[in-house]
């Protein structure tokens, strides 16, 4: 059986990514010290504790890509950051991990050069041990990727492979229309949103 963990908002600035950590929780029974939440639990210190202790891993916050400058592209947790220049030393070594989504910005971004290789966060972790990485190639909004990564999970979860998943999940999230959001969804949200700004 695949131990899940989440890391979910580590600077409090995403509503979203707290909501979607809380939906994939569910889905998967993540306990909760599998479970990084907020600005307490998303340190660098723990983040990498966690990453070691599973095989799937949902990485929900910001994160910056250098195009000029790639080993510093970098994820924000609560205390620091971690770079791709660290992810890719020796040290950082994930055998155990499955797969790990990257539900950050421009995790995937990079350039070409000469050779071809592209230098990104999600090469990093691929070069660290993961089997399996989902990433993004630009900035992407708060809400909808909480719901994209939802939709991926529950497809998951019905046993699709991550490709169908993927594309199931770009389906749902595309005809998602404003009355089954409501429906479903604005509640839930409406109640999570006030609750971390109040």
């Amino acid at each position: 059986m695949l131990n899940y963990g989440t890391v979910e908002n580590p600077d409090g600035t995403l509503p979203g990514a707290s909501y979607e950590g809380e939906k994939i929780a569910k889905i998967y029974n993540i306990p909760d010290d599998n479970r990084l939440k907020g600005r307490e639990q998303g340190t660098v210190k723990k983040y990498r504790k966690l990453l070691e202790k599973v095989q799937v891993f949902h990485s929900s916050h910001h994160a910056s890509s250098r195009l000029d400058s790639p080993l510093e592209s970098k994820l924000i947790l609560a205390d620091g950051t971690i770079t791709l220049g660290q992810i890719m030393t020796p040290g950082w070594r994930l055998p155990q991990l499955s797969d790990i989504f990257l539900s950050c910005c421009e995790t995937n971004l990079g350039v070409a050069q000469a050779t071809d290789d592209i230098l990104t966060l999600s090469t990093g972790f691929l070069c660290a041990g993961a089997r399996s990485v989902v990433s993004t190639l630009w900035a992407v909004n708060d809400l909808a990727t909480a719901l994209f990564s939802i939709f991926y999970y529950q497809n998951r979860k019905r046993g699709d492979s991550r490709s169908v998943s993927l594309q199931k999940a770009q389906n749902m999230l595309r005809s998602l229309s404003k009355e089954t959001f409501k429906k479903q969804y604005a509640e839930e949200l409406k109640n999570l949103f006030s609750q971390q700004f109040n």
